[in-house]
C-alpha cells in the first residue's frame, strides 16, 4: 500500500505541477469536494454528480475542462459520458465523478493538506455555515418535510456564507423551499396585521362615536 501511495502521489504531483494558476485553483476545489471529510474517522472518497462538483468549484474558469483533463490522468473516474445526451425527458443521464482510488486521499500530500486547512476553515462562520448546509440538504433529501428545513436564522447565515452558485442540486432544492416557506410566512404576517389593524381602526372608530354620542346626550339633558 506504501507503494501505491507514493506512486500516486509522485503521479499528482506531476500532474498538478502541469496546471496553470487558474487550473490549480480549480483542481484543489474539484479534489476536496470528492472527499467526505470523516472529523475523528477516516476520509474516504466521495461520488458527486457532474453538474453538482462544477457548482462545488468556487474559483473562475473552465471547471470542465480541467475535470476532464483530471479524468485523462487518472486521478479521477467518471461513470459515464459527462456530456451525455438525456436518455429520455423524464430519465436525463447523470454522470457521477469520483476519486481513482482511495489511496489518493491519504497518499496524495497535497491533497491531505487543503483537506487540513478546510478542517481549519470550519471553525469559520463560513466554514460552519456550509457544513450545516450540506447537514441539512442532506436530511431534506432523505426526508423532505418542513422539520429538515433551515431556521430564519440559519437561512440568512448560508445565504450570507454560502455563494449559491456553489451549492448543489440538492443544497438549491433545500434552499428554495425553505424560501418559499418564508415568503409564505412574511405574506401571511402582513395578512393578519392587516386585519389586526382594520379591527383595532374599527374599534377605536366605536369608541369615539360613543364618546360623542355621550357627550352629545349630556349637553342635551343637563339641567338649565
Amino acid at each position: 500500500l506504501g507503494g501505491l501511495q507514493g506512486a500516486m502521489d509522485q503521479h499528482a504531483n506531476a500532474v498538478f505541477e502541469r496546471l496553470s494558476a487558474g487550473e490549480r485553483n480549480i483542481c484543489r476545489d474539484v479534489m476536496v469536494a470528492l472527499v467526505n471529510q470523516g472529523g475523528s474517522a477516516r476520509d474516504t472518497r466521495r461520488r458527486l454528480a457532474f453538474d453538482d462538483l462544477v457548482a462545488q468549484v468556487e474559483h473562475a474558469g473552465d471547471a470542465s475542462s480541467v475535470i476532464r483533463l483530471l479524468v485523462n490522468e487518472r486521478l479521477i473516474v467518471t461513470s459515464g459520458a459527462m456530456d451525455a445526451a438525456p436518455s429520455s425527458p423524464e430519465e436525463p443521464a447523470v454522470a457521477t465523478v469520483e476519486l481513482i482510488h482511495e489511496s489518493l486521499v491519504r497518499g496524495w500530500s497535497k491533497l491531505r493538506g487543503w483537506l487540513e486547512e478546510i478542517r481549519l476553515e470550519a471553525a469559520t462562520p463560513r466554514g460552519k455555515a456550509k457544513r450545516r448546509l450540506a447537514e441539512l440538504a442532506d436530511a431534506y433529501a432523505d426526508s423532505p418535510e418542513s422539520r429538515n428545513l433551515p431556521s430564519l436564522v440559519e437561512y440568512a447565515r448560508i445565504q450570507r456564507h454560502v455563494a449559491s452558485r456553489t451549492w448543489t442540486a440538492s443544497q438549491r432544492r433545500l434552499m428554495q423551499a425553505a424560501g418559499r416557506r418564508f415568503r409564505l410566512g412574511a405574506a401571511l404576517s402582513l395578512t393578519l396585521l392587516f386585519a389586526v389593524g382594520i379591527v383595532a381602526q374599527w374599534f377605536i372608530s366605536k369608541q369615539r362615536r360613543e364618546r360623542t354620542e355621550i357627550a352629545v346626550n349630556a349637553a342635551l339633558y343637563a339641567p338649565a
